[in-house]
C-alpha cells in the first residue's frame, strides 16, 4: 500500500517549530504594514484638509472609497488564492498597496486621491484575509486561536504605527512623508514574502503540479520524515 500523509493530522500532532513561526511573524508582519495604511489617511486628513483648504468632512468619500475597495479586494481578489497561490495573492497585493500609497505622494485633487485610495484598498482588502487564513493553516489546531489572536493584532498594531508615524512625520516632513513610509514598507516586506514566506501547504498538497513543493514544506514541519516517493499527500 502506498503511503498516506494527511497534512491536517500532521501539523496538529506536531510541536511548533522554527519554520511556523517564521510563517507567523511574516503574516503578522503583513497585517502590520496593512493597519499601517489603512489607518494613516485618518491621521493625516487634518493636515490635507488644512493645506488644500478644504471644508470639514470633504474627506469624508475618500474614507468611503478606501473601505469599499477594501470589501471588493477581500470579496474579488483574495478568493484568487485558490488558484494561484496564497503567498503569490499576499505578495502581489503588497506591491499593490505599496505602490497605491506611495503614488498618493503626488496626488494634487480630490479625485486623484479618492481614486488611489479605491485601488489601493484593493490590495489591502485582499492581503488581510489571506495572511490570517496561511497562519491558521499551519498552526496545530490546539494553538490556532491564539495564532490567529497573534497575527491578527499586527493590524492594530500597524494602526498605532501610523499615528506615531504621522505624530512625527507631519510636523517636520509634512503629509506626504507618511504615504512614503507607508508604501516603502509594503514594498519592502513584499521582498521578503517572495523570498521567505511559503505557499500553503494544503494547497500545495491538492495540486499535482505542486506535489514536490508540498514535500518540501513537510520536510521543514518535520525534518525526521521519511515520504516514500510514491506517497498520497492528503490535504486534510
Amino acid at each position: 500500500m502506498p503511503q498516506t500523509i494527511n497534512v491536517a493530522e500532521l501539523i496538529d500532532t506536531q510541536q511548533i517549530g522554527g519554520f511556523q513561526l517564521r510563517v507567523f511573524l511574516l503574516c503578522a508582519a503583513v497585517l502590520f504594514v496593512d493597519g499601517f495604511d489603512v489607518q494613516g489617511i485618518t491621521y493625516v486628513a487634518p493636515a490635507i484638509s488644512q493645506d488644500w483648504g478644504l471644508a470639514r468632512g470633504a474627506l469624508g468619500p475618500t474614507f468611503s472609497a478606501g473601505l469599499f475597495g477594501v470589501m471588493l479586494g477581500a470579496l474579488l481578489l483574495a478568493p484568487l488564492a485558490d488558484r494561484i497561490g496564497r503567498q503569490r495573492v499576499i505578495v502581489y497585493s503588497c506591491v499593490a498597496f505599496g505602490i497605491g500609497t506611495l503614488l498618493t505622494v503626488w496626488v494634487g485633487s480630490m479625485t486623484e486621491l479618492l481614486v488611489l485610495r479605491f485601488f489601493t484598498g484593493l490590495g489591502l482588502g485582499s492581503a488581510l484575509p489571506n495572511a490570517i487564513a496561511l497562519a491558521y493553516e499551519y498552526a496545530p489546531k490546539r494553538r490556532r486561536a491564539t495564532v490567529v489572536t497573534f497575527v491578527g493584532s499586527g493590524i492594530s498594531l500597524g494602526a498605532i504605527g501610523s499615528g506615531i508615524a504621522a505624530a512625527q512625520l507631519i510636523s517636520t516632513q509634512g503629509w506626504r512623508a507618511v504615504f512614503v513610509v507607508g508604501g516603502i514598507l509594503p514594498l519592502l516586506l513584499a521582498a521578503a514574502l517572495a523570498r521567505s514566506l511559503p505557499e500553503s501547504l494544503r494547497l500545495a498538497a491538492l495540486l499535482p503540479r505542486e506535489r514536490e513543493a508540498a514535500r518540501r514544506l513537510l520536510r521543514k514541519i518535520r525534518p525526521n520524515l521519511d515520504i516514500d516517493a510514491d506517497a498520497h499527500i492528503e490535504s486534510g
